[in-house]
């Protein structure tokens, strides 16, 4: 009868002993849980960040772009004028006072 409470009691413990393991198991996994919830934000805040950074860059390469082509536009314009006071002043040179 001894060996048999012994025996139900060892049985006990070791019972408890994993009940109180799966405890901290849990605990455990839960605390992986919650990293990865963390880890999957601090992802998906990186892609923002990284689509803004994106759009941003493409916004100033179509600025510059436009910055260029205006560039190249009031340049040819320069010349024009220039051409234009050129043909001007050649034109008040034809008259004599």
């Amino acid at each position: 009868m001894r060996s048999g409470q012994s025996r139900a009691r060892e049985c006990i413990d070791k019972t408890m002993n994993a009940g109180a393991a799966l405890e901290k198991i849990t605990s455990t996994v839960n605390i992986i849980s919650d990293m990865n919830t963390q880890i999957a934000n601090a992802a998906e805040e990186r892609t923002s960040v990284a689509d803004e950074i994106n759009r941003n860059v493409t916004n100033i390469s179509e600025a510059t772009d436009l910055t260029n082509r205006g560039a190249t536009e009031t340049s040819a314009a320069s010349e024009e004028l220039t051409r234009m006071a050129t043909d001007l002043q050649d034109m008040l040179n034809q008259f004599k006072v």
